[in-house]
């Protein structure tokens, strides 16, 4: 890797490194930044002194960039779609632009996941053939900037191969993710856990809470609670269903919240701002928003679970 990509990958190091960097440099290495994917950064200022005077409208876009924030701002598919095309037209290699086409022309889960497929295969062989594939970068993926758009494609099509009830596929391609970011910064070992969990596939469900060391960690013991449910082992299924409590204590009041049917709304206001803390009642509405298909399906066991949590002191 060169120079100007190891200050790329190490910015916040390279502006603390005791040198003094001039404007010139440091803008020209946000531009550098701009030429990869995933940048936050906007390319259509050339004063940034003038960013809070800015108006981005169809008439002031110049970028990629620009016509994606119109396209993510557009309060029609159509007009979208028009920005969408217009950024890929840009930038041929925005993945961004490509997924955001094909949700808009896709009237199936089936007709997405399938053009989200040949974006994931296209963007492979183009890391491919950059080297990004070689044995190097491998478990690596999510500290590279230019192989995060890959990480976050993949993550849409495994959401919507849950949703389209093909799990074993989703299982397939989380495994394939987490090969390439071992460290899992977008925590998909906790969809996967989920997965085997609904596929009642207790060997792999064990390997993942294994090979992760987070036996104590709320996401992994409510999937494995309704894994041994399943299963019918109702000792295992409350052994973890204790541990649940003792890590959350608000356990009860999210069972509670499932049975009453308020489960949904509930999550619907935690997306919108997706954030928590440990040991609270957010905490495990994200375990269920990351597979509403799979865990809201079990609905026998939070009745069982309830009654058991009311006998646990």
């Amino acid at each position: 890797m060169d120079r100007d990509k190891d200050k790329i990958l190490n910015i916040s190091e390279y502006l603390n490194d005791g040198d003094k960097h001039s404007e010139e440099e440091i803008k020209a290495l946000i531009d550098s930044l701009m030429d990869y994917h995933g940048s936050q950064f906007d390319d259509g200022y050339d004063d940034y002194d003038d960013y809070d005077d800015y108006e981005l409208t169809e008439e002031t876009a110049s970028s990629a960039h620009d016509f994606m924030e119109l396209a993510l701002r557009a309060k029609s598919d159509k007009r979208a779609l028009k920005y969408a095309k217009t950024a890929l037209r840009l930038d041929p290699e925005n993945i961004q632009a490509e997924v955001l086409i094909a949700e808009i022309s896709s009237k199936t889960h089936s007709a997405l996941i399938e053009k989200l497929q040949k974006i994931c295969d296209k963007e492979s062989e183009r890391l491919r053939a950059d080297g990004f594939f070689d044995e190097e970068n491998i478990g690596d993926f999510w500290t590279i900037i230019e192989t995060r758009p890959y990480m976050m494609l993949n993550y849409k099509c495994i959401d919507e191969l849950i949703n389209s009830g093909k799990m074993r596929l989703a299982a397939e391609k989380c495994e394939e993710m987490l090969r390439l970011s071992r460290n899992d910064n977008l925590g998909l070992r906790y969809k996967l856990i989920q997965i085997y969990a609904f596929l009642e596939d207790e060997n792999s469900a064990l390997g993942v809470l294994k090979r992760y060391n987070e036996s104590k960690n709320p996401h992994m013991l409510l999937p494995l609670s309704i894994l041994y449910f399943k299963l019918g082992d109702l000792k295992e299924s409350t052994k973890y269903l204790r541990q649940l409590k003792n890590s959350n204590p608000f356990t009860r009041e999210l069972f509670e919240i499932v049975q009453n049917g308020e489960m949904f709304d509930c999550i619907d206001n935690y997306e919108e701002e997706p954030e928590y803390a440990v040991n609270t009642l957010e905490e495990l509405i994200d375990i269920i928003s990351l597979n509403k298909p799979l865990l809201l399906m079990s609905q026998e066991y939070y009745v069982w679970a309830m009654l058991k949590l009311k006998k646990m002191k």
